[in-house]
């Protein structure tokens, strides 16, 4: 039988505090992508998990800001930009149905 880490420790006790937070302040939203967030960014070491932590929130910070100016944008080009974006890298046409056309 594989041997308990720290690691596996660590994550087990985060997981557990963000339960119980969750609990106690009543939030109403699922804590799966805090809890798959908190597994993910669980490092052997803290400077790798400040690291990890610092690059994940950053990463959601600049999607976030992306995401909010297309949506600010969307009604000013008139196009259906996120199908658009998706056929350009993807060139998904032909995944749509022909009756649909």
């Amino acid at each position: 039988m594989p041997r308990i880490g720290l690691r596996i420790i660590k994550t087990s006790i985060a997981v557990f505090i963000i339960m119980v937070l969750f609990t106690l302040f009543g939030v109403q939203r699922s804590p799966f992508y805090v809890l798959i967030t908190t597994i993910i960014c669980i490092q052997p070491d803290k400077e790798n998990e400040k690291n990890q932590a610092l690059v994940r929130a950053l990463g959601t910070l600049i999607g976030a800001i992306t995401g909010a100016i297309v949506m600010f944008l969307q009604p000013f080009i008139h196009i259906d930009l996120a199908w658009d974006l998706l056929n350009a890298k993807y060139n998904i046409w032909h995944l749509w149905p022909v009756w649909l056309i």
